[in-house]
């Protein structure tokens, strides 16, 4: 690697402030990035645990209400990043200080390890399903973890080549998704009514009482929108603009994630 390269390596991906003519992500490409994040298993999975709690109706009305109102506020966050060029991390240190923000920083990490393995069982069950559909075998149970794992070292891989390789995944990997939720939506208004889907209730309620079930329900969802700020990161620092950066975390990050988890 020469000068050149180590000189790019260090602006993108080190901790010295980035000019504006240095920035690479704008509106779309943030967009793209982060709509990428909220097409992982566990928005899925969000959301259908919000709806086995409130109901199809009531989940609906608080994961797009709660989700996309507080992401407007909470998602401002990226605003200091961008203007200044920095990441997240360490502009936070004027609020939590050198010290404060190691700590965050390793809390809010282990805070995330039980969705990476949500994600990393999704993946190993999805992989032996589709083993066996296309070998009518079912593969044994000890070896679901061992392909949950393969998850973790390939997302590893790809996290390590930067943003820009993300960017790139994410024009193929959103034009699938939203193929496969149009077939998946084909599949479910074949058989169902929207009156009918309606009328779906709640599978596990937490309380007889409606209002408590919502108010968890909506614990849940401003807790899970809290949760993307450990991958905010490296991201508004790249982009061109304070206004782009906003909006593009905003649809990924906001109102995707939102619809995402009404789907899931």
């Amino acid at each position: 690697m020469n000068n050149e390269q180590n000189a790019n390596q260090e602006a993108v991906y080190g901790i010295a402030p980035m000019l504006s003519k240095e920035r690479t992500h704008g509106f779309m490409a943030i967009a793209a990035v982060t709509i990428v994040y909220s097409l992982a298993p566990w928005c899925f999975t969000q959301g259908g645990t919000i709806i086995s709690v409130l109901g199809l109706k009531a989940a609906l009305t608080n994961m797009l209400g709660v989700i996309v109102l507080f992401s407007i506020i909470y998602l401002l966050t990226v605003v200091i990043p961008t203007r200044e060029g920095i990441d997240t991390w360490i502009y936070q240190r004027a609020v939590f200080g050198y010290k404060g923000i190691v700590i965050i920083w390793f809390v809010a990490i282990f805070a995330t390890w039980g969705w990476e393995a949500v994600l990393t069982g999704i993946h190993g069950t999805s992989i032996s399903g589709l083993y066996t559909i296309a070998t009518g075998n079912v593969l044994p149970d000890s070896v679901i973890p061992w392909l949950g794992s393969t998850c973790v070292i390939v997302g590893f891989i790809i996290a390590l080549m930067g943003p820009n390789i993300i960017t790139k995944i994410s024009y193929v990997v959103i034009p699938g998704v939203v193929i496969a939720c149009i077939v998946l939506f084909y599949y479910v208004f074949s058989n169902y009514s929207w009156s009918e889907l309606m009328q779906l209730e709640a599978i596990y309620p937490i309380s007889e009482n409606f209002r408590e079930n919502y108010m968890v329900a909506t614990e849940w969802n401003l807790a899970f929108v809290c949760a993307w700020y450990t991958v905010l990161g490296v991201i508004p620092r790249l982009g061109k603009s304070e206004k782009g950066s906003y909006w593009g975390f905003m649809v990924g990050y906001g109102v995707v994630y939102a619809l995402i988890a009404c789907v899931g």
